[in-house]
């Protein structure tokens, strides 16, 4: 078993450089990442939620990305990618996916869980603070298996700005019984694209699915941003494992 590891961050005029590759999770101390939440180790992986309802863990990086500079405005371009799989008991009765996120650096894992939110935020957090998601903005790309109220009725994947709820979807052939999934997100700063590559399933044939979404992420999120994955289970649930995950921003 080899487990790559590169890491190092710079720190310059412009924004701060992040590089690591982790390509699979054995059961040690990660100085670099953050597991919050249900997040635990199981067979060189990691299972974001546990095997019940009401889950939710996150798996970020430690520390700041710096995302754009004050000075020069310069914005970062990044390109993660990740594999994952989703095994579920019940194919027809299950939820809620997986998100790679960036958010304000002050952004908690919702208490308490809430499978609608996919471990970004809880109805609870926004009906006691209606402008958490203003204080609080985040960015998301979400894998959602679970057809929530103003949902599309398929499974999907999406960019969150600041709320669960987005227009910006395309359908996701997923699967359920533990294959992997295999995603790249990469943003380009000179475009002001965020472009998602990701694995999909139709007829039996895995095919590579593609959605793209303009967005200038220094006019919705602060220079400095935490990043990661998330999770959640709500009523109904399924495994939603983190299998590799790697890095690179300049």
């Amino acid at each position: 078993m080899v487990v790559l590891l590169m890491l190092h961050q710079i720190h310059g005029g412009a924004a701060s450089i992040i590089h690591f590759n982790y390509t699979k999770f054995p059961e040690i101390s990660y100085e670099d990442l953050n597991f919050d939440g249900d997040v635990f180790h199981e067979n060189m992986v990691l299972q974001l939620t546990r095997y019940r309802k009401d889950s939710a863990g996150r798996v970020t990086y430690n520390k700041p990305l710096q995302l754009w500079d004050k000075n020069t405005g310069r914005i970062a371009d990044f390109t993660t990618h990740f594999t994952f799989a989703i095994d579920s008991p019940d194919p027809n009765h299950r939820g809620d996916g997986v998100t790679f996120f960036l958010a304000h650096p002050n952004f908690s894992l919702p208490v308490p869980p809430d499978g609608s939110g996919i471990g970004l935020v809880g109805r609870k957090q926004v009906a006691d603070n209606p402008n958490y998601t203003r204080d609080r903005p985040f960015v998301a790309v979400e894998f959602d298996t679970f057809p929530n109220e103003d949902d599309p009725p398929y499974d999907h994947v999406g960019v969150d700005v600041n709320a669960m709820w987005t227009p910006y979807t395309t359908e996701w052939y997923g699967v359920k019984d533990g294959r992997k999934v295999g995603v790249e997100i990469a943003y380009n700063s000179s475009s002001y694209q965020l472009n998602v590559v990701f694995d999909g399933y139709k007829d039996g044939n895995e095919i590579k699915q593609r959605y793209s979404h303009g967005i200038n992420l220094r006019e919705v999120l602060p220079d400095k941003v935490q990043f990661g994955l998330s999770s959640a289970t709500g009523l109904l649930w399924e495994n939603h494992t983190l299998c590799s995950w790697s890095f690179d921003s300049n």
